[in-house]
């Protein structure tokens, strides 16, 4: 009896364990279900990442890092396994790099990206753990934009180089002297800088308003010519045109009277000649008389008989 008795209590312990078993892997099952991993490669130094650090997109945490080591077959890339929700939208254009928390230094693995048409990753991926591979980040640049800097400061801090500023350096010094030495004179050629600065603002003032008259003497140049020169050419145009009518009138009057005019210059012009000679006797000899009666008029209308005086 008391056999059966253990072997009883034995598999009432065994089915218990059983049970547990059963319902704790029930349990977690669906916490695994509910998450994939993805394996993010970075081609730099991952200072600030580790093992649970936050696995965020677009700012929200989505995971974090299960593991951190170097890859198997290239010691230059560093492999970081992440666990994140498997409802990410992580897709095929995704981008991952490393993002700097505050001031602590600590660092989180940032996704961002992906085109609302671009297939999900895990669906296109033929790797068991899909594979990221992250681009260089703001860190990673300044720490190499840090580096070339000091570089390039050590090339131009060189021996050569630091003798070469040490002379300059020195002729600076010198420069410096020697304008101190010169005040009085630097203050006096400011001062005429000053005045031939004022000097050109006055002449700049004036020739504003020169070319401001000049502005409006050429406006009224242009209101002249566009309104008294077309009328004027109107007018020039009419005179023309009564000249032309006039001759065209002076030509017919000759053409209708061109027999006349031929006798009068054969026989009424020799006439005309003697008349008009004398007439110059006739004006000649009535300026005569004119003068007499001017010098004595008694003598020319009495002669030399005089009338005598009444007493």
């Amino acid at each position: 009896m008391e056999t059966s008795a253990n072997y009883r209590l034995l598999g009432t312990f065994v089915l218990a364990a059983v049970v547990i078993g059963i319902g704790f892997f029930y349990f977690l099952a669906p916490a695994e279900n509910d998450t994939i991993e993805y394996d993010v490669v970075f081609n730099e130094r991952v200072s600030g990442l580790s093992e649970g650090s936050d696995v965020r997109f677009n700012g929200i945490k989505i995971g974090e890092i299960r593991t951190l080591k170097l890859a198997p077959n290239n010691p230059e890339q560093v492999v970081a396994r992440v666990r994140v929700e498997r409802d990410a939208p992580i897709k095929v254009d995704t981008q991952a790099e490393i993002e700097l928390v505050g001031v602590t230094g600590l660092a989180i693995i940032q996704f961002t990206g992906g085109k609302p048409e671009s297939l999900l990753l895990r669906d296109v991926s033929r790797q068991r753990i899909p594979r990221i591979v992250a681009k260089p980040s703001a860190i990673a640049d300044i720490i190499d934009g840090g580096t070339n800097i000091i570089a390039g400061a050590q090339r131009v801090l060189d021996e050569k180089n630091t003798d070469t500023l040490a002379r300059i350096l020195e002729d600076i010094e010198i420069i410096t002297d020697s304008l101190a030495s010169r005040e009085e004179e630097i203050g006096l050629l400011f001062d005429n800088a000053s005045a031939a600065a004022e000097d050109f603002a006055v002449f700049a003032e004036s020739l504003s308003e020169t070319s401001d008259s000049l502005e409006t003497v050429i406006v009224s140049m242009e209101q002249v010519f566009n309104r008294d020169v077309p009328q004027s050419i109107i007018e020039f145009d009419i005179a023309v045109a009564d000249a032309q009518l006039l001759m065209t009138q002076l030509n017919g009057l000759l053409d209708e009277n061109r027999e006349a005019i031929e006798a009068f210059t054969q026989q009424g012009l020799g006439e005309a000649t003697g008349i008009m000679a004398d007439s110059r006797r006739l004006i000649r000899t009535l300026d005569g008389m004119l003068r007499e009666v001017e010098r004595d008029p008694t003598r020319f209308f009495f002669g030399d008989t005089r009338p005598e005086a009444v007493n």
